[in-house]
């Protein structure tokens, strides 16, 4: 018996069944169907504990998932400082576009996409027009 683990009394509880008005049998078959059921149980749950991982399971299984993750050591073969020194700068990136012009630049091209749009149908208009004015002269 686990020491863990509080003994049932089955003899207190038959006694106790008796005193609540149970017969002896009916005390001693109850106790008895109680005590087979957590013995289960109990059972169960120790074969449960048993599969699970132990502590040096799971550190083996961690140590193996991060295998092919980057080291201390791996980052060393990449750039240093001094191999970024020849990247744009923020005084670099300064002169590029900013979204406040990206902006302006889009409203400046729908406006002259909107006048292209226009002078085109104009012109379309006009040579309408020539074509009916030669198609009525002819």
């Amino acid at each position: 018996m686990n020491m863990n683990m509080p003994a049932f009394d089955t003899y207190k509880a038959v006694q106790d069944l008796k005193k609540a008005g149970f017969e002896e049998a009916q005390a001693t078959a109850v106790v008895s169907t109680i005590r087979a059921a957590t013995s289960e149980d109990i059972a169960s749950l120790r074969e449960d504990i048993a599969a699970l991982p132990t502590k040096d399971d799971i550190e083996k299984a961690i140590a193996e998932a991060l295998k092919p993750y980057t080291t201390k050591e791996d980052l060393k073969s990449f750039a240093l400082r001094e191999d970024l020194k020849s990247f744009a700068t923020r005084e670099d990136l300064k002169s590029f576009a900013t979204k406040e012009d990206l902006a302006m630049l889009e409203t400046r091209m729908i406006k002259y996409l909107i006048m292209t749009v226009f002078a085109t149908a104009g012109l379309v208009a006009t040579i309408m027009g020539l074509l009916l004015a030669i198609a009525e002269w002819l």
